[in-house]
């Protein structure tokens, strides 16, 4: 089990803040030493990770990992998420809590265009696809064009705003 509280929030909320506000972050994993021992548990914020506990670490053990954070806020949101792995094939991830900043968005400033640019290149793709419907039996996205083709239309709407938004 992983939980995640951010200035005690669960995964999936929207917080808001001011630019220089502290945030409280707590971090637990819990395993089973033999069965699905902990190998690490992860703080991810904005895809990046901002720290890491192992069971090697003073007070930590296979069966049970646990940070705290103290994170300081810049001018920009954020989003803050909780990964453990455990075992061969186990791993955790949370839903982030979001958190704006003076009002702002909580997309990463860094990264934020390639991600505007990657999902328009998905929508070419599926409008490729729509243009040229194979055969195949498991291809079944043009006996849906008109809502897929209305869908597109919205989330370029969307992608429009969010990049008038970072200028």
């Amino acid at each position: 089990m992983l939980t995640l509280t951010v200035d005690e929030a669960l995964p999936g909320t929207t917080l808001e803040r001011r630019a220089g506000d502290t945030l409280s972050i707590a971090v637990q994993a819990w395993g089973h030493a033999t069965d699905v021992p902990l190998q690490d548990v992860e703080l991810v914020v904005h895809g990046e990770v901002v720290r890491t506990v192992t069971p090697t670490d003073a007070g930590q053990s296979s069966d049970r990992l646990q940070l705290t954070h103290q994170l300081p806020l810049g001018a920009h949101g954020v989003w803050i998420a909780a990964r453990a792995r455990g075992g061969p094939t186990q791993a955790a991830h949370t839903t982030p809590v979001y958190v704006r900043v003076n009002g702002s968005g909580f997309e990463n400033p860094a990264t934020a265009r390639h991600y505007l640019d990657l999902s328009e290149a998905y929508l070419q793709e599926i409008e490729a696809e729509l243009a040229n419907p194979g055969t195949a039996v498991n291809n079944q996205l043009s006996r849906y064009r008109e809502g897929i083709e209305k869908r597109i239309t919205e989330t370029r709407v969307v992608l429009q705003e969010l990049a008038e938004r970072r200028r």
